[in-house]
């Protein structure tokens, strides 16, 4: 008797080798099916692969991701499909859950918090973006994937309460975004070129003017960063849209690595009034009065960052922003107001957060020695 499919892991692949074992290991117990569509591996991926019994299905690079993606979910025979990449690892942090949440009938997709590390080795949940996706969708519901990169799950049909960002107990960690991973698959240039190559399309989304700066950013080349973010921000406004938030947040953190904070103030002013729950912009409020040296309305905004906190999941958010981050700046408010021993507190409950927190160490050691030469 054939065993009932619940669950199918969806995966494209290429040469991933190196990740694909641990990926498979971690969602072996929670999925009853695991299919692969390799677009062209010359390593031991399609082994490794085997070796989790998993269904492999070849498919020609047609330079579109999504194409790939939906191609496999024609493939999988389960009532629900999980997507990950070869990068990701899955846990569940409660498998009786996991699977009692699955045998609901009325949601069409449940939420998976993810875990986005960057940084050096070994990876830091407080070196991390947050966020939450629909990564587990009903099959035959019709939800497919576009896009040539970056693709998207296209949701837009579905209506606004099926879209609540329903949650199970689990949690994703993605190291993609690590310095040695993005430093080997050197996938810049690949992916300004697929994003360049889906621009050309008359009617393309302004998505991929987003996926383009974000590309841009991510080699610091910022002025361009920076322009493909306001054509972004045109062509949502021009369809009708509400751009959305982690434009601005990408937004103001170029500003603030530029240095152009002369009319930031009023400009994030106006994000937040569009996103007003949202941490990380009130962060970069607070960011962009302490260097105009408004200690006062930056420590306050500082402390309702504090207040918002980091369970924001349907927002891209950085860990530290409303914790550690936000307790070390009130200190460097204190300190720059000349409160020096308040200063510490704050140094100190940043540091107890986040044991390797240099900079607060570094500051709090500095207020020490200053006292010694009192």
């Amino acid at each position: 008797m054939s065993r009932q499919v619940n669950v199918s892991l969806c995966m494209i692949v290429k040469n991933e080798e190196a990740v694909i074992g641990r990926t498979l290991e971690k969602a072996d117990r929670y999925v009853d099916e695991i299919v692969i569509v390799d677009t062209g591996s010359t390593d031991r991926t399609k082994e490794i692969c085997r070796k989790h019994k998993a269904k492999i299905y070849d498919f020609k690079w047609t330079a579109s991701f999504a194409e790939a993606r939906n191609y496999g979910l024609g493939k999988a025979a389960g009532k629900w499909i999980l997507w990950l990449d070869a990068d990701e690892e899955l846990e569940v942090e409660d498998e009786q859950l996991w699977r009692s949440s699955l045998e609901q009938s009325t949601p069409l997709l449940w939420a998976v918090p993810i875990i986005n590390y960057y940084g050096k080795e070994p990876a830091d949940p407080n070196r991390a973006y947050f966020a939450a996706q629909h990564r587990v969708f009903r099959n035959g519901a019709g939800l497919r994937f576009a896009g040539a990169i970056h693709e998207q799950l296209q949701v837009g049909q579905i209506p606004d309460d099926a879209l609540e960002l329903r949650q199970l107990p689990a949690r994703i960690h993605h190291y993609g975004y690590m310095d040695a991973i993005t430093g080997e698959k050197n996938k810049h240039h690949r992916n300004l070129s697929l994003l360049e190559r889906e621009k050309a399309n008359e009617d393309y989304s302004p998505w991929v003017d987003y996926h383009l700066a974000s590309e841009y950013y991510r080699v610091n080349q910022y002025e361009e960063a920076f322009a493909n973010l306001n054509i972004s921000i045109r062509r949502f406004v021009s369809a009708g849209k509400l751009p959305p938030s982690l434009i601005y947040k990408m937004k103001y953190d170029i500003l603030l690595a530029l240095g152009s904070i002369g009319s930031a103030e009023q400009g994030i002013d106006r994000a937040i009034q569009l996103y007003p729950d949202y941490t990380d912009l009130h962060y970069y409020r607070g960011v962009i009065l302490f260097i105009k040296e408004k200690y006062e309305a930056a420590e306050a905004a500082f402390r309702y960052c504090l207040e918002l906190g980091e369970e924001r999941l349907p927002y891209l958010i950085l860990k530290g922003v409303g914790s550690f981050y936000a307790l070390y700046l009130i200190g460097r408010c204190r300190e720059e107001s000349g409160d020096m021993e308040g200063a510490k507190v704050f140094y100190k409950r940043a540091i107890d957060l986040y044991p390797g927190y240099d900079e607060a160490r570094e500051r709090l050691q500095k207020l020490a020695h200053d006292d010694k030469q009192a």
